[in-house]
């Protein structure tokens, strides 16, 4: 009676653990071995066996389910296939993701089938642009022997009326001189894609400011005229000094957000658009012809989606930093960074703050540029469809800069459509008051922010923060270019 009570505890313990096999074999295997089995007769290797088969199938189906992408997943089904060629759930899953595979190579053809259609229209486009350019170039040479004329005709009055009135000879040179430069800037505007007009092709003007406080959106008569770079013309626009509260309140936003803080600011300028792909490609073409140590290893054409006005991207930290060295040579000034030949590994830069060259913003300058002067969630105000391109209206893809709402200060996307990369290593906020702060000394990895066209609307907000290493680069990943106040 005692062996036959041991028989029917095993079997009834034997019977638990199979059923609980069919659940999870580890915690299954555990228990076997945890357990008590006196009937000696009892096949335990067989068991064992039985489980140990359970287990890896399991595990293999963990993994299929794991899977990121459909080609992952096939090829974790047919390593569960191999174990198990008759499991019913593998084998309708590869017929799913079989689906699903097809379906993604279908939809990435048709991406670089329009991707390769944009690019010939854009091409026609800047031919047609060309042309224009060629002929206003023509006529600006034509009004500068008219200028010329002029000058001299202005010389001969000199002499001529040097026995006469003095206020006479003021008179007639005021009026000559007049009649020049009304003949000179009277020309038909240059048109650009998309209906903009060029600016008048002159030698980049001294940066000068706005009044301070000055920002409206784009058009409006108030608008701050933005200084151009020489190399690529990329637009700046003014800052005023000032203070804000950094991060945002407790219960909202993400921890890394908190706690608040009190940030002053001086005056500093910023880009009013994210780098562009032309804009890229001609600051590194022009470093590279004048042999630019930051720009030698610099690729032209980084960017994974393709066109002069959209973001570049695919561009890492230290890339986005030797650029703004490289810029600043070309346009004589000195350069704000010292950019190691491990920055990509260990990050290791150096910034010269009081230089006039060309950088990155700061964390604080970026959240205070980003907010315009206001309060909204996003940089623009509190509706994401207005400001930004983000994953609910991209199409998954970048566009072409300035094509939603500028927000208080005329910048152009700094919510969505790609992430932009900031000087400050990642760290805690601390809630003391702050001037003109740079983040902590050292880290891991370098802060992003504004969001981009892949993520969604509670990622696009002005004080959400991410960080990335410096070598980090994707679709997403681009930067705008800070500088020193503009001279008043």
């Amino acid at each position: 009676r005692r062996k036959e009570k041991e028989e029917a505890e095993t079997r009834a313990e034997v019977a638990a653990i199979r059923e609980l096999a069919k659940q999870d074999p580890v915690a299954a295997e555990a228990r076997l071995k945890g357990a008590t089995l006196r009937w000696a007769r009892f096949p335990i290797a067989e068991i064992e066996a039985e489980l140990q088969q359970r287990k890896h199938v399991w595990l293999a189906w963990q993994a299929v389910t794991r899977a990121s992408s459909a080609e992952e997943g096939l090829r974790a089904c047919g390593r569960l296939l191999v174990l198990d060629p008759q499991n019913g759930p593998a084998l309708e899953r590869i017929e799913q993701l079989s689906g699903q595979k097809t379906a993604t190579e279908e939809a990435e053809q048709r991406l670089r089938q329009e991707a390769a259609e944009k690019q010939m229209l854009l091409s026609g486009q800047v031919e047609h642009l060309s042309r224009h350019i060629t002929d206003q170039a023509r006529e600006l040479d034509q009004q500068r022997v008219a200028l010329a004329a002029a000058q001299k005709e202005l010389a001969a009055a000199k002499v001529a009326t040097s026995l006469g009135s003095g206020s006479s000879w003021f008179v007639y040179s005021f009026m000559v001189i007049f009649g020049a430069m009304v003949g000179y800037n009277a020309r038909p505007s240059l048109l650009l894609l998309g209906g903009s007009s060029l600016p008048t092709p002159t030698v980049a003007p001294p940066m000068q400011e706005s009044p301070a406080g000055a920002a409206s959106s784009e058009g409006s008569p108030s608008a701050p005229t933005p200084f151009q770079t020489r190399t690529a013309a990329i637009p700046f626009l003014p800052i005023p000094a000032g203070s804000f509260t950094m991060g945002s309140p407790e219960g909202t936003g993400e921890a890394d957000e908190h706690p608040q803080q009190t940030v002053e600011l001086s005056a500093f300028s910023i880009g009013k658009t994210e780098v562009t792909q032309a804009q890229w490609r001609t600051v590194v073409k022009a470093a590279k012809a004048a042999s630019d140590d930051d720009a030698k290893d610099l690729n032209e054409a980084p960017s994974n989606f393709t066109g002069d006005d959209l973001p570049v991207e695919q561009v890492n930290w230290c890339e986005a930093a030797r650029f703004t060295n490289a810029l600043s040579r070309l346009e004589g000034r000195e350069p704000a960074y010292t950019v190691g030949a491990d920055c990509e590994e260990k990050g290791t830069a150096g910034w010269k703050p009081r230089t006039s060259g060309f950088r990155l913003p700061t964390e604080a300058e970026w959240e205070y540029a980003a907010r315009g002067g206001g309060g909204g969630v996003y940089a623009g105000g509190d509706e994401p469809g207005e400001v930004a391109w983000y994953n609910q209206n991209s199409d998954h893809t970048t566009h072409t800069v300035c094509g939603k709402t500028v927000n208080g200060y005329g910048l152009c996307d700094m919510s969505g459509n790609v992430w932009e990369w900031v000087w400050d290593w990642s760290g805690d906020y601390i809630s003391a008051p702050q001037r003109d702060p740079l983040g902590p000394r050292s880290g891991v990895s370098r802060v992003v922010r504004g969001g981009s066209w892949y993520y969604s609307a509670a990622w696009i907000r002005v004080a959400l923060r991410v960080g990335n290493r410096p070598g980090d680069n994707t679709s997403g990943l681009g930067f705008r270019l800070a500088g020193p106040a503009l001279d008043p």
